[in-house]
C-alpha cells in the first residue's frame, strides 16, 4: 500500500468546502421560496375576490333589472347606470361638457366603489350632486385633498342597496359586499382568532369596478374591470396624501392604427416626489388612462380637441369620443432630472372613439390616474348585461 502524506486532509477539506457550498445554495431558497409563496397566496386572494365580485355585480343588477330598480334616476334606481351617460346632471362640475349623451360614442367610465364613496362621506348620489365622494381626482376642493389642474370626468358612485341602509349601517355593508371576508387568523391553540366574541376575518383584499358601455346606446353590453387592493382601509380617506390622483404626462404615444404607429410603453412625468407633482406609483402599480375629450367636428374645416373642462357654449357638431379607461402595469420607474421615466408592461391602446381624420390628443389633455394600493386588475372576458 503506497503512501499519500497530505493527500485524505485534502481530500476532506475539498469535500466539505463541496458541502458548504450546497449547503448555502440551499439556504438561498428558502427565503426564495418564502417570497414566491407569499405572491402566490396574494394572487389566488386577487383572483378568488375579483371572481366574487364579478358574480356578485351580475346577480346584483339582475336582481335589479328584475325588480324594475336599475334604470329609473336616483334615489329610485342606480347612480352608476346614470353616470354611464350623465355624470354631471346639474353641470357644476365642467359645464356643459360632461352633460347628456344621446349619440353612440361610447360611455364616460364610472367607478362603483362603495368602500371609497362612504370613506369619502357620501350618504347620497341622487341628482349628480357634487361632493368628495363622486368625482375622482377633481380640483377645487374634491379628490384627496391634492391641488392639481389634471382634472378628469372619472366619477364615483356605490350601489343603490349600501344606500338603502341607515347612515350607521352603510360602512358595515359596503365592506361586507367588497372584501374578501373568506381569510381567517389563528392562535396559538390552533383556534380562529376572535374579537369580542366575533371572528376576526381578514379584510386585507378588497375590490371596485370599473363599467364602461360600448356605445351610447341603452342596449350596449357594458365592459366590467375589477380593481382589486391590496391593504386599502376600509373608511379612511386622508386629505393632502397622495393615495387617488390624476396626472399629465408630459409623453405618452398612444398606437393609432390608420398612421401605422406603434404605441410605446413608455411614460414620463415632470414635477417632484418633495412637492407631491409626482405620481407615486412604484414598479408592479397600475396607472389608469382616463383621458376624457370633447372632439369638435365642424360642417366645414378640420376637426379639433376642446378641453372638456372650457367654458361657453359647446360649438357646433360637437361630440364627446375620447373616453378612455385602460389600465396599465408598471414594470419600472426611473427618477430623472425633472421627473420620472414610467415604463408599462403594454404599450399605449388607441384613444376610446378616435376617427382617422381626428386630431391626436394633445399631451395636456391626456390623464392618468393613480391608485394607490391595487394589487391585480381584472378585466372580464364576459360583458355585463343592463337590460
Amino acid at each position: 500500500m503506497s503512501r499519500r502524506p497530505g493527500l485524505s486532509l485534502t481530500e476532506v477539506l475539498v469535500a466539505l468546502f463541496i458541502m458548504g457550498i450546497g449547503t448555502i445554495a440551499v439556504l438561498t431558497l428558502f427565503p426564495l421560496g418564502a417570497l414566491n409563496m407569499a405572491q402566490a397566496f396574494r394572487d389566488d386572494r386577487c383572483t378568488q375576490g375579483a371572481a366574487q365580485a364579478d358574480a356578485f355585480l351580475r346577480s346584483y343588477v339582475r336582481e335589479r333589472i328584475d325588480t324594475g330598480r336599475l334604470t329609473p334616476a336616483p334615489p329610485g334606481g342606480e347612480g352608476f347606470y346614470e353616470a354611464l351617460t350623465s355624470p354631471d346632471q346639474k353641470k357644476t362640475f365642467s359645464n356643459y361638457f360632461v352633460g347628456d349623451d344621446s349619440g353612440g360614442s361610447i360611455s364616460y367610465p364610472v367607478l362603483i366603489d362603495p368602500i371609497g364613496f362612504k370613506a369619502r362621506g357620501g350618504t347620497t348620489d341622487a341628482g349628480g350632486v357634487q361632493a368628495t365622494n363622486t368625482w375622482f381626482g377633481a380640483d377645487n376642493g374634491f379628490g384627496d385633498g391634492i391641488t392639481t389642474p389634471h382634472t378628469t370626468a372619472l366619477s364615483r358612485r356605490t350601489l343603490r342597496s349600501v344606500l338603502a341602509q341607515p347612515v350607521g349601517n352603510q360602512q358595515a355593508l359596503a365592506i361586507r359586499i367588497c372584501s374578501l371576508l373568506d381569510g381567517l387568523g389563528y392562535e396559538t391553540t390552533g383556534l380562529p382568532a376572535t374579537v369580542g366574541g366575533t371572528i376576526d376575518r381578514d379584510g386585507r383584499y378588497n375590490w371596485m369596478w370599473l363599467v364602461q358601455r360600448h356605445s351610447g346606446t341603452a342596449t350596449s353590453p357594458v365592459t366590467v374591470t375589477v380593481v382589486v387592493f391590496d391593504k386599502r382601509a376600509p373608511g379612511y380617506a386622508p386629505t393632502g396624501v397622495p393615495l387617488e390622483t390624476v396626472w399629465n404626462p408630459t409623453y405618452a404615444v398612444p398606437e393609432v392604427p390608420s398612421l401605422l404607429q406603434r404605441g410605446e410603453t413608455k411614460l414620463q412625468f415632470a414635477g417632484s416626489y418633495a412637492t407631491n407633482t409626482l405620481p407615486n406609483v412604484q414598479r408592479g402599480g397600475w396607472l389608469l388612462d382616463s383621458s376624457i375629450a370633447l372632439i369638435n367636428r365642424p360642417p366645414t374645416g378640420a376637426p379639433v380637441v376642446v378641453p372638456f373642462r372650457s367654458t361657453g357654449n359647446p360649438p357646433a357638431g360637437a361630440q364627446m369620443w375620447i373616453r378612455n379607461a385602460n389600465f396599465y402595469r408598471v414594470v419600472s420607474v426611473t427618477e430623472t432630472p425633472t421627473g420620472i421615466d414610467v415604463e408599462l408592461e403594454t404599450p399605449l391602446k388607441t384613444d376610446t372613439g378616435w376617427k382617422t381624420n381626428d386630431p391626436q390628443l394633445p399631451l395636456s389633455e391626456r390623464r392618468f390616474t393613480y391608485f394607490s394600493g391595487v394589487a391585480e386588475v381584472f378585466v372580464r372576458d364576459r360583458p355585463l348585461d343592463l337590460n
